[in-house]
C-alpha cells in the first residue's frame, strides 16, 4: 500500500487518534480487548474492568500527546534493515521520555479480517510498577488497504524492560521483534550513534490553530532524516567513473569507533556512518543482525 505522510499531516493525524480514543468507539474496543484477554495485562475480573479501560485510554492518550517524531522513507529503510538479537535498552537510548514516532515506510504487515495491515506509528512512555520505571510501555498503529477515516489502526501493545541485553529479542517480543528492532534502530541512530538528523519542522499558522482548539499540543514535528556528508573527492571520482566506480545504487556505509584516537576524556571516538553512491540512484539496504549489549 502507498500510503504517505508529510510532517505537517501528523499533528492532525495524532488529533483523530486521540478522539478516537476518547470515543465510545475506543471504550468499546478496550473492552472487548480486556473481557477477552487480547492485551498483554491478561483477561481483567469485570469488578476492576471499568478502572483499567479508563487508566489504559488516559495512559495511551498521554502517550500520544508526547513528542512527534517523523522518520522519512530513507530513514526508515536504514533503521528497519537492522535486525537486534538482544533486547538491550536504557532510558538514555529514547530520544524522548513520551513520544510517538511515525515511519514512511511499512515496518512489517500481516492480515486480519481478509485486509492486510501496515505497520507504521509507535508511541512510547514510562511504565511504572510499584513507584518504579522498569521499562517503557508501546502501543502499534497500522494502516491498512481502505484509506477511509483515521489514517491509523491501534493495532497491539508490548511492555520493553530496560535491560543490558540479557534477553533474546525473539523470545520476548515474538512477531514484533522486527518492529522493536526498527524502533531500536532509529533512537540509536538519533542518539547513541548521531548517524541521523534532526529538524523541528514548525506547523503553518492554520494547524497551530486547529491543535489549539482542539487542546493539542502545537509543539513542532521533529523530522528524522539520513545526515547528509559532504562527498570527498574519493566520492566525486567514483561518481563520474574516473576511479572505476560505477555503481548502480546506493548504500549505507556503517559507523565505527577509531580503537587508536581518543578524546580529551579518554574515550574512543566515534567515525558516522553516511551514504555512499551516486545520489540520483536507489537506496539499496541489506538487513543486518547487530548484537547490541550493554
Amino acid at each position: 500500500m502507498d500510503f504517505h505522510l508529510v510532517p505537517r499531516e501528523l499533528p492532525d493525524v495524532r488529533r483523530r487518534l486521540v478522539e478516537w480514543w476518547n470515543s465510545p468507539e475506543g471504550w468499546r474496543t478496550q473492552e472487548f480487548t480486556h473481557v477477552e484477554g487480547l492485551s498483554i495485562l491478561g483477561k481483567v475480573p469485570a469488578f476492576r474492568r471499568e478502572k483499567v479501560i479508563a487508566q489504559t485510554i488516559n495512559e495511551e492518550v498521554s502517550r500520544l500527546r508526547g513528542e512527534l517524531f517523523y522518520v522519512n522513507d530513507e530513514m526508515t529503510q536504514l533503521a528497519a534493515g537492522q535486525r537486534f538479537q538482544y533486547l538491550a535498552l536504557q532510558p538514555q537510548d529514547l530520544p524522548a521520555p513520551v513520544g510517538f514516532i511515525y515511519f514512511d515506510r511499512t515496518l512489517g504487515t500481516y492480515s486480519e479480517e481478509s485486509r492486510t495491515l501496515h505497520v507504521r506509528g509507535i508511541s512510547w512512555g514510562p511504565y511504572v510498577l510499584h513507584g518504579v520505571v522498569e521499562g517503557i510501555w508501546l502501543s502499534f498503529y497500522a494502516t491498512y488497504d481502505t484509506p477511509e477515516g483515521v489514517p491509523f489502526l491501534y493495532d497491539t501493545e508490548t511492555f520493553w524492560p530496560f535491560s543490558d541485553g540479557d534477553t533474546r529479542m525473539a523470545d520476548a517480543a515474538g512477531e514484533r521483534a522486527s518492529w522493536l528492532s526498527a524502533a531500536l534502530g532509529a533512537w540509536l541512530f538519533m542518539g547513541v550513534h548521531k548517524e541521523a538528523e534532526i529538524r523541528d519542522e514548525q506547523l503553518p499558522s492554520a494547524i497551530r490553530r486547529r491543535m489549539a482548539r482542539a487542546e493539542m499540543p502545537v509543539d513542532p514535528v521533529r523530522v528524522v532524516t539520513l545526515r547528509k556528508l559532504r562527498p570527498t573527492e574519493r566520492d566525486e571520482e567514483k561518481r563520474d567513473g574516473s576511479s572505476g566506480g560505477n555503481f548502480s545504487h546506493r548504500w549505507y556505509s556503517r559507523g565505527y569507533f577509531w580503537e587508536k584516537r581518543r578524546n580529551k576524556n579518554g574515550e574512543r571516538i566515534y567515525c558516522s556512518g553516511s551514504i555512499k553512491g551516486p545520489e540520483d540512484k536507489p537506496l539499496i539496504i541489506k538487513e543486518t543482525v547487530n548484537v547490541w549489549r550493554r
